[in-house]
């Protein structure tokens, strides 16, 4: 998301506002390029000036292989939501994200590509791997493949509670944020102060955005076998060196969490050991954890002491809870889905015989019955047009056999329009590729990704040329009005 700060009385008469392009180009050229001076801007990393050049071009590497993943995930993010639209589950969306990994110690290593899944009827959210959204997907084309062959057989087929394709994408534990202390004063053996007792939990995909609020103390104590809390302090941490040095840890809670979870569980890595509390298994924005751990150093070196002084992260994550109320079930008897998957027309079921002066309508079914109905009008004064162009026919139809008629015209006649149109702007790509492909590598433009209104950027003429010549991509051209 890119947002425009506004200081009313404040902004410059002669300044032209930025249009939502220009803002996207600003901010893909503030991570693919460094840019020196005072008031230049980020660039790929917090500290990319900072890094030898070795490692700038090891940088470069890593942002151009981003890239080419992004790239390579577009399509599959394309046809995740063509595969959840025919699933009757129109309310998934997908979009790509970048997330900051950040290692122990705080050190952030750059960012990852990740998927955001959002239900965008209650706005809920889950951030997947690559690889996971992939492995649902290969999930949604197999139980797509049994609906199928289910409605070819006239065989009825469910898909299962664990397959449904909300499930298959929020049904996972993901990172959502991080807390990061600093154990500096546990090198003098005090206690927690009052104010560190409650770290912000930073979102892994903006450190400025807050997820909640993590309740953490620490306590000194004599030995492991006495929890009798420690008295009086050092003066200097140096004063530990050979010493024995024993605090308790314990993290009561996350609160603040702006939607429900159905599990939470918190990590952190505490002298390269990983350290996990017990997973809440409640349904709350509250999470409680009542985790304790004794952490134990018999002799205290430096290499502990410098451990101290850098910052402590919790990684807070969560499996959201997501509501499926008033969703009807993915199967056979789902009309949206017979109408999608197979092109089917369903019917209402059949009433018992003498049943005329029953409700034609069941409980909870009024709109999938005024759809259908609607449906039925429009596909009679269809048949009624196409009844007119074929004439008198010899070849007595059936009902079913008029429906197929005009249903496979109707398609027919939109797949042809639209391959025309497809035809026509591809050859006029064609003839023009060279011309384009010598503009492109000129100015280096990047393309605009027409499905999900993202700039992608290539290095090669071999990939230019493939995006040029593919329709769901367009060049952004600077110099076009």
């Amino acid at each position: 998301m890119v947002l425009i700060y506004r200081w009313p009385g404040k902004e410059p008469s002669d300044c032209m506002e930025p249009d939502a392009d220009l803002c996207v180009e600003e901010y893909e050229r503030a991570l693919r390029k460094e840019k020196k001076g005072k008031g230049g801007g980020a660039s790929h990393t917090a500290d990319y000036s900072s890094m030898s050049k070795e490692e700038q071009e090891a940088e470069d590497v890593q942002m151009a292989l981003m890239d080419q993943e992004i790239t390579s995930l577009l399509p599959k993010i394309k046809a995740g939501k063509k595969l959840v639209d025919m699933l009757d589950r129109d309310c998934l969306k997908f979009d790509v994200t970048m997330s900051k990994v950040v290692a122990s110690g705080g050190k952030n290593e750059g960012v990852e590509v990740k998927v955001i899944v959002t239900k965008t009827d209650t706005k809920e959210k889950t951030y997947l791997d690559t690889f996971e959204f992939e492995k649902g997907l290969s999930v949604l084309k197999d139980e797509l493949t049994r609906l199928r062959t289910a409605i070819d057989n006239d065989r009825e087929y469910v898909l299962s509670e664990f397959a449904d394709p909300i499930n298959v994408f929020f049904d996972n534990t993901y990172l959502i944020g991080t807390a990061t202390t600093f154990p500096e004063f546990l090198g003098y053996m005090l206690e927690t102060e009052d104010a560190d007792k409650k770290a912000d939990v930073k979102s892994v995909v903006s450190m400025k955005e807050r997820c909640g609020k993590i309740s953490i103390d620490w306590t000194p104590m004599y030995h492991p076998e006495d929890e009798s809390p420690f008295e009086g302090y050092f003066a200097d941490s140096k004063d530990l060196l050979g010493k024995s040095w024993t605090y308790k840890l314990q993290i009561f809670e996350v609160s603040g969490l702006s939607s429900m979870v159905e599990k939470a569980y918190v990590q952190y890595e505490f002298m390269g050991e990983l350290f996990t509390t017990e997973t809440c298994e409640e349904l709350t924005s509250n999470p409680k954890f009542d985790y304790s751990f004794v952490h134990h150093v018999p002799i205290v070196d430096e290499k502990f002491l410098e451990f101290l002084t850098k910052p402590l992260d919790f990684k807070l994550y969560v499996c959201p809870h997501i509501s499926k109320k008033s969703l009807e079930p993915v199967g056979t008897s789902n009309i949206t889905v017979l109408q999608r998957v197979a092109g089917k027309i369903g019917l209402p079921s059949r009433s018992p015989a003498g049943s005329r002066g029953a409700s034609p309508t069941s409980p909870g079914h009024g709109a999938a019955d005024a759809a259908l109905q609607d449906q039925v009008l429009r596909l009679t004064r269809t048949l009624a047009s196409a009844q007119m162009k074929l004439g008198d026919s010899s070849v007595p139809m059936t009902p079913r056999t008029r429906k197929t008629l005009q249903l496979a015209q109707s398609q027919d006649q939109v797949i042809t329009e639209l391959e025309k149109k497809q035809k026509k702007d591809l050859k006029k790509r064609k003839k023009n590729l060279k011309k384009m492909l010598a503009r492109w590598e000129e100015k280096k433009y990047p393309f605009k990704y027409l499905p999900l209104g993202v700039y992608v950027r290539v290095d090669t003429a071999d990939a230019a040329t493939k995006l040029l010549l593919s329709l769901d991509f367009q060049a952004r051209d600077k110099e076009k009005k």
